[in-house]
């Protein structure tokens, strides 16, 4: 009875398996199948194995540089999401990849409020933003805090970062 429970269990895994790939087959090579479906959005940003990259993000990418006034004296900036990138390669801690993953959702979102929506919208995602940032990267006891939106767009082989605007409070 036992051996029959885990060949089922074992059948079930595999089945289980065999659908992911071969759903995540579907997605890889047609990524604009079911594209305005909310379930197929999260599956491809979750749980399709990677690294597969929209020529898009790999072009043009957003970066938030965040810094503080201690003492009268500014720090260097810091890239959040290169930290968490970097320390993720060198310890493997995968919640680093998630970290980061939910820091370019706030970004993304603030940073596509900044054109679409009304500026209530925007300010409450400008300040989930600085929460997190303060929350996560800036010491105690921080005089101030500045967060510098940046934007590189990398084509033939040459790389070219622009700031987008500056946000100090």
């Amino acid at each position: 009875m036992e051996s029959m429970k885990r060949r089922r269990f074992n059948q079930l895994i595999a089945a289980l398996i065999l659908g992911h790939v071969v759903i995540s087959l579907v997605f890889i090579a047609n990524p604009d199948f079911l594209s305005t479906q909310t379930v197929a959005r999260v599956y491809k940003w979750y749980l399709i194995p990677g690294p597969f990259f929209y020529e898009e993000v790999l072009v043009h990418n957003d970066h938030v540089l965040v810094s503080w006034k201690m003492n009268d004296r500014w720090s260097d900036p810091i890239n959040p999401s290169l930290k968490n990138f970097t320390n993720f390669l060198s310890g493997g801690n995968p919640n680093l990849m998630y970290q980061t993953r939910l820091e370019s959702s706030f970004l993304i979102g603030y940073l596509a409020s900044v054109d679409s929506e009304t500026e209530s919208r925007r300010e409450k995602k400008l300040e989930l933003l600085k929460r997190y940032y303060a929350d996560h990267y800036i010491p105690p006891g921080a005089d101030s805090t500045c967060l510098v939106f940046v934007t590189k767009v990398t084509r033939s082989f040459t790389t070219q970062m622009d700031t987008i605007y500056k946000v100090t409070f």
